[in-house]
């Protein structure tokens, strides 16, 4: 009850405002960069303020337009009242001291840390990787073909550890050797175990749908 009484006396203050930022509100898009972010929508108690970027960003997150489609000012209306109304209750719940009963925390502790492990999660490894430089690395990459030959050595049938760790020095040597701008024809005709088959000049494509999948 105190929370609504506390939000209808800050609507009643901030209706003019509001009213005043209409226009800004139907090109919302356009004006979010221009708006400054000390445009003060409501102040809670001079220790909690929103401002309307804060206020726009909460209509788009939560879908406001969509609900109220017919009705956008009624939107951000809502919007703003349900803002008020939720730090109302975060301020309550601390000066209550419910945030030191573990009876009060029992039922929400789950939640708590769910949230926390998203936080986490968004923070250490979701935002570090997914962003727009590395959106525009991944599609360049989407984009490319990679050509290749390849050299296939003959595994033995029931190869002993010896005979792999042969194998693997084996392939050591022929990539250095490669690297070192030896012919690839020659050492593909010498080593390779399908060599009968090949041409000595084919060239196989890699690309990043086969990548996904191989």
């Amino acid at each position: 009850m105190r929370a609504l009484l506390m939000t209808r006396r800050v609507q009643s203050v901030l209706s003019s405002s509001l009213l005043a930022l209409l226009p800004l509100i139907v090109l919302a898009n356009c004006h979010a960069q221009n708006t400054s972010p000390q445009d003060t929508v409501a102040r809670i108690a001079d220790q909690y303020t929103i401002t309307f970027p804060e206020l726009q960003q909460h209509v788009r997150d939560y879908q406001y337009a969509y609900r109220f489609r017919k009705d956008l000012a009624g939107g951000f209306e809502k919007a703003l009242d349900d803002m008020i109304v939720d730090q109302l209750k975060r301020t309550d719940f601390f000066a209550l001291g419910l945030h030191k009963s573990a009876e009060s925390l029992q039922d929400m502790r789950r939640s708590i840390n769910e949230e926390l492990a998203i936080r986490y999660y968004q923070s250490q490894f979701y935002e570090k990787y997914v962003n727009e430089d590395s959106m525009q690395r991944a599609y360049m990459e989407m984009g490319r073909e990679v050509f290749f030959r390849k050299i296939d050595l003959a595994k033995p049938k029931n190869a002993s550890q010896k005979e792999i760790d042969s194998m693997k020095s084996l392939a050591h040597v022929i990539r250095l050797r490669i690297r070192k701008g030896e012919d690839v024809d020659a050492l593909e005709k010498k080593y390779s175990r399908d060599r009968e088959s090949r041409s000595g000049h084919s060239l196989e494509m890699l690309n990043w749908e086969m990548s996904l999948v191989n």
